[in-house]
């Protein structure tokens, strides 16, 4: 549902847009902040439903945030129908903060929307190669127990995934992640025994791939683990 459009000939573009509309110049929409949308916050749907030749809008709140697979959505009560998805998605500010994108075929009140945050990471992939590639920490993880973690640490925790697996390229292991490892946070945001992350700025919980579709393309990401030695000690 995004695509980022090159203009070869903006010149041409712009006169056979004011030809056709009267218009002089192409009204951008400015890129709001989808953080900043607690639970309740009104939004507004915009698109072509159904094919319809003018732009028709539905509006509703935000419900929370809804985690499938790798995706991470912002979820709305907003109609959104065949031929809305693409279209922005407004807060009461007129600001962009999500695509719409989704909606479940069975059920009333319940559709999706990308967030901005994700929209503008996806956007600088977007410019630098034809391709977004999602990025992926390149590990197989094992739930953590109170029996493993003491085993580990000596200690009776329960948060923390263990480590099975670590793959060559992945961004664990470029940061001198070995298998073994307990990783028990990412970014200061602490990892639970299922490989969830509360994420208290969207008050929901997201898997590792959601966390890390935040984050800008070439920023660092930091890993906190326990690593046990070959003698059965170990350290953060």
């Amino acid at each position: 549902d995004m695509a980022l459009v090159r203009v070869k000939d903006p010149v041409n573009l712009l006169k056979m847009f004011k030809e056709r509309t009267g218009q002089t110049n192409i009204k951008r929409n400015k890129m709001g902040d989808s953080d900043s949308m607690p639970r309740g916050a009104s939004v507004m749907a915009v698109g072509y439903p159904l094919g319809m030749q003018n732009v028709k809008a539905s509006v509703g709140i935000v419900s929370g945030y809804q985690q499938l697979k790798s995706a991470l959505y912002m979820s709305i009560t907003a109609p959104i129908n065949p031929g809305n998805s693409g279209g922005p998605l407004f807060n009461n500010k007129g600001e962009v903060i999500g695509i719409n994108s989704a909606k479940f075929t069975h059920a009333s009140g319940i559709a999706f929307a990308i967030p901005s945050k994700q929209v503008s990471v996806a956007l600088d992939g977007l410019y630098l190669q034809r391709e977004f590639i999602e990025p992926d920490l390149g590990i197989t993880t094992s739930v953590g127990t109170a029996n493993l973690n003491e085993y580990l640490t000596g200690l009776k925790s329960t948060g923390g995934v263990y480590i099975k697996e670590v793959f060559p390229e992945g961004l664990f292991a470029q940061a001198g992640g070995t298998q073994g490892d307990l990783l028990l946070a990412i970014d200061e945001h602490k990892v639970d025994r299922f490989g969830k992350i509360w994420m208290e700025i969207l008050k929901d919980r997201v898997n590792t791939q959601g966390l890390l579709l935040r984050h800008k393309i070439g920023n660092e990401v930091n890993f906190h683990v326990y690593r046990a030695n070959t003698a059965g000690q170990g350290e953060l």
